[in-house]
């Protein structure tokens, strides 16, 4: 084993056996300040300035800069937050990195404490190498908080005063492929009211039942339109719509007076909250037409949609990944956190599908090879 794969699985295990799970339920949800404060203990050993931000109650970001005095050259970024374990369908201690033969598992050892311990490992490299060898530019690293919830970690750093990178690499688990671009989310509830009546005369009242089957066909008709507008670098061509939750009525002997759908899309495109709210409420006119009230809300903030023009960095890490960039269907902080950076791509270790899964694992020989891609990296942008 290597000296980078030893301190990678020295620094995994560590991180995972921080307990950081973002979750919006209180019993399920942690801090991430142990994970924080010992990944700023480390950086601060090597010589990194560290600065700790809490952006919410015990949710904390780590901003670390290697020279304060030189441009960036490169930031390294990623979240410190998991999803909650599932710990009955789990074979492995969730909070323990264990292997078996190639792979590591562990809670995040895939999304996204892998790429974090290679950060570290990075980190420590670059730290060493500029002690004898000029550094031109230097070394930046963000870990954020809540990206699993509301990313409110990345949205705080998107709209601070930290120093503004050429390039910006986000190791989410991509299998070492780069992505220079993804859908958009943005999350919707919509509550239509009707009023209430004995259900012996249906004909008394306004059923809100009766007018969300409407919504949700006028709904599905606006997504089906938006399969017209192609982007053929996606696997799902297109923005999609999809109908999550609905709820309503107290009693089966009763006129229904309000129902409630919660919906999620995925745009294509940047536009506004109230841009698409527009779109939306446009779509449902002939619900409201018939007399319904309907209340559209945003549960979360939306996340728009990565798209960039590619430059050099996108060019260099082609070159040394040795593989064609791609656009996911999925969201990333990527399009946030180019308010901080010329170029995002969104590149780490491990398979999206293993993310969020029971015995979530990350291979050795990926976390070399992603080590190794870092370093190669850094001697090209920072020396």
């Amino acid at each position: 084993m290597s000296e980078d794969i030893a301190h990678i699985c020295t620094f995994l295990a560590r991180l995972v056996a921080c307990r950081s799970c973002s979750s919006d339920l209180k019993t399920e949800d942690n801090s991430n300040r142990e994970l924080i404060e010992y990944a700023s203990a480390l950086l601060q050993s090597w010589g990194y300035r560290c600065t700790l931000d809490e952006i919410q109650a015990d949710k904390w970001n780590l901003y670390a800069d290697l020279d304060p005095t030189l441009p960036v050259g490169l930031l390294l970024s990623g979240h410190s937050d998991t999803v909650p374990a599932e710990i009955s369908k789990w074979q492995h201690d969730p909070f323990k990195l264990s292997a078996d033969e190639d792979r590591l598992y562990g809670l995040g050892a895939c999304d996204m404490k892998g790429a974090l311990a290679c950060f570290l490992t990075t980190a420590q490299t670059v730290a060493r190498i500029a002690q004898s060898k000029e550094l031109k530019r230097s070394l930046s690293l963000l870990f954020t908080c809540e990206e699993e919830t509301s990313m409110a970690g990345a949205r705080a750093f998107a709209g601070s005063s930290a120093r503004f990178a050429p390039l910006c690499i986000i190791g989410e688990p991509t299998s070492l492929v780069p992505v220079v671009g993804h859908k958009g989310y943005a999350a919707r509830s919509l509550t239509l009211s009707g009023h209430s009546g004995h259900s012996s005369n249906p004909q008394a009242g306004l059923n809100a039942l009766s007018g969300l089957a409407d919504a949700i066909l006028a709904l599905e008709r606006l997504a089906q339109c938006w399969q017209s507008q192609r982007d053929e670098a996606y696997s799902v061509p297109y923005a999609t719509l999809n109908l999550g939750m609905v709820a309503g009525g107290s009693c089966i002997n009763q006129i229904c007076a309000q129902a409630k759908l919660d919906f999620e899309m995925r745009p294509l495109a940047r536009c506004s909250e109230n841009e698409l709210n527009h779109i939306i409420l446009q779509a449902l006119a002939p619900v409201a037409a018939r007399g319904f009230r309907l209340d559209l809300t945003v549960p979360y903030a939306d996340i728009p949609a990565l798209k960039q023009n590619s430059g050099a960095g996108v060019t260099l890490l082609t070159a040394l990944s040795g593989r064609t960039p791609i656009k996911v269907n999925y969201c990333t902080e990527g399009s946030l956190l180019l308010a901080q950076a010329s170029e995002v791509v969104i590149i780490g270790p491990g398979d999206i599908a293993k993310a969020h899964q029971p015995d979530e694992y990350v291979g050795k020989k990926e976390l070399a090879a992603y080590s190794a891609l870092l370093d190669a990296l850094c001697a090209r942008m920072l020396f």
